[in-house]
């Protein structure tokens, strides 16, 4: 298996956009072992979170459960670096059945720089505290 570590320094590793897992691309690899995938998400809030689209997600889960792919991986990268990474099947787990949000590219999630699931809060707000 190559390293997902190393998709910013690695030839190997090819990136691509599709559609299915738009708004993200995806790095892909070769070797010996067979195809290998890697979705990697960047901060897009000041407190390190990222967002992950619950349709790329899917889509690569299953690729890896229909044995498409021999490993997929998601990572999380700040300035061409992965600074986290784990693979699919656990990032899965760790969401569970937790509900997912609404964005402009369908439903999502927001994971920290641990790709641990960050709760949604829009629940707890209270349109009627007035600051």
């Amino acid at each position: 298996m190559i390293d997902p570590t190393t998709i910013f320094r690695d030839p190997r590793w090819r990136y691509y956009r599709t559609e299915r897992t738009a708004p993200h691309g995806v790095f892909v690899a070769h070797d010996d072992d067979g195809k290998q995938v890697v979705l990697p998400l960047r901060r897009s809030r000041p407190e390190g979170d990222a967002a992950i689209s619950v349709a790329a997600l899917n889509h690569v889960a299953n690729a890896v459960r229909d044995g498409r792919l021999v490993q997929a991986s998601i990572a999380f990268t700040h300035n061409r670096t992965v600074l986290a990474h784990a693979s699919v099947q656990e990032i899965v787990a760790r969401i569970g059945d937790a509900e997912p949000r609404d964005g402009i590219y369908g439903p999502y999630h927001w994971l920290d720089a641990s790709l641990k699931l960050v709760p949604n809060r829009r629940g707890l707000i209270d349109d009627e505290e007035p600051f």
